[in-house]
């Protein structure tokens, strides 16, 4: 007898095999990037300079007029973009209380992770200790 996996089943959330890519063929690689700088190393018939150097010549010109997305383009295409950094502060000591309504939700993560049922002392509300509520 052959057995077939019901459609509703987690099991069905990996259909490709391990070692198997969804997308064999994938997106060509390089073909923006090889067609922008074949663009950018031609040279303008009309001045003798490469359209690069038209482009940095531009944009050097907005930037010295007081453009300062025209400066970040220049700096960020020549030293690379600065590191973003991130301030954090912690307002309260004391620890953040979620409290999820979607008892289907609770269900699928208690079986992806094989937690089975919880207790049915209360069917219609979700179990909330393992997010700080009791």
């Amino acid at each position: 007898m052959k057995r077939t996996v019901n459609p509703h089943s987690l099991k069905n959330f990996r259909p490709f095999r391990k070692g198997q890519s969804g997308n064999p063929g994938g997106r060509p690689k390089n073909v923006i990037s090889d067609a922008s700088r074949d663009w950018l190393k031609l040279i303008d018939s009309r001045s003798g300079r490469s359209n690069a150097e038209l482009i940095a010549q531009a944009i050097g010109k907005k930037a010295l007029k007081g453009e300062t997305a025209a400066y970040c383009a220049l700096r960020d295409t020549t030293e690379g973009r600065p590191a973003q950094t991130q301030q954090h502060e912690i307002v309260s000591s004391n620890p953040v209380k979620v409290r999820v309504e979607a008892p289907d939700l609770i269900a699928a993560i208690r079986q992806i992770y094989g937690l089975g049922t919880p207790p049915s002392d209360d069917s219609d509300k979700p179990d909330l200790t393992d997010f700080g509520e009791s």
